[in-house]
């Protein structure tokens, strides 16, 4: 090869070579600036887990406990798994306790969106008249059927001790039963079923369970809970 057409090659060679690079670099800048294609996502959002049902109990000192270590309510909601509010409080019914009485604890229990509601008692009433009774009662259901409709309610009546209920004992039950009939829900009467007969399963006062009672108590009302399995959970918007 001659020089000058050793020229031309090297010459060619490097045309080539940089036409090359051109033609790389185009490319590149093409890839990066070309609009990506459509895509559609395929994900579907999936549920969140169930979550256990809320119970709310309205109720006296054998709901709230008194001197004991536990109380029914909590041994209720523990071993069905569900959340547990309780705003029973001691020496209250639907008429007894005033400002305290049951109807007015509806207004907290409706903001703890409950699946199902126990309302037990109360032999605090014995001394109030069974009218008055009644009509707090049928205040209090006839509130739950239009605020809170999809929860389950279960009335218990007033629960006693092991002696012979009271005439005005009596007469509370009777009220409370009238006024849970009419609105249709279940009525337990606690009375009857003579739960804490043994007095062995009373404390000194010979009026409240003891931690025994209480855990007969929630073997007796877990037989009578309605059964609510978790409650599922809106799907998450995609």
């Amino acid at each position: 090869m001659n020089l000058r057409s050793r020229n031309v090659w090297v010459l060619s060679s490097i045309v080539g070579i940089f036409a090359a690079v051109l033609l790389v670099g185009a490319a590149s800048v093409y890839s990066a600036n070309r609009p990506p294609p459509d895509y559609t996502s395929t994900y579907v959002p999936q549920p969140p887990p169930p979550r256990p049902a809320r119970l709310a109990v309205i109720g006296d000192s054998y709901s709230a406990g008194a001197a004991d270590s536990v109380a029914w309510p909590e041994l209720l909601s523990e071993r069905r798994g569900w959340y547990l509010h309780n705003i029973s409080v001691d020496g209250t019914g639907y008429v007894a306790g005033r400002e305290m009485a049951f109807p007015n604890r509806f207004g907290y229990l409706l903001s703890q969106r409950p699946d199902v509601v126990v309302v037990a008692g109360s032999r605090n009433d014995e001394n109030s008249p069974p009218s008055q009774v009644e009509a707090a009662a049928t205040a209090l259901f006839t509130e739950l059927k239009t605020k809170a409709p999809k929860a389950v309610v279960l009335v218990i009546g007033p629960i006693w001790d092991s002696s012979p209920p009271t005439g005005g004992a009596r007469a509370a039950n009777d009220a409370t039963r009238r006024a849970t009939e009419s609105a249709g829900f279940t009525f337990v009467d606690a009375l009857s079923a003579n739960w804490l007969s043994d007095p062995a399963l009373l404390q000194a006062d010979r009026v409240h369970p003891t931690d025994a009672g209480q855990n007969v108590l929630t073997d007796r009302i877990n037989e009578i809970a309605p059964d609510i399995a978790p409650v599922p959970q809106p799907r998450p918007d995609r």
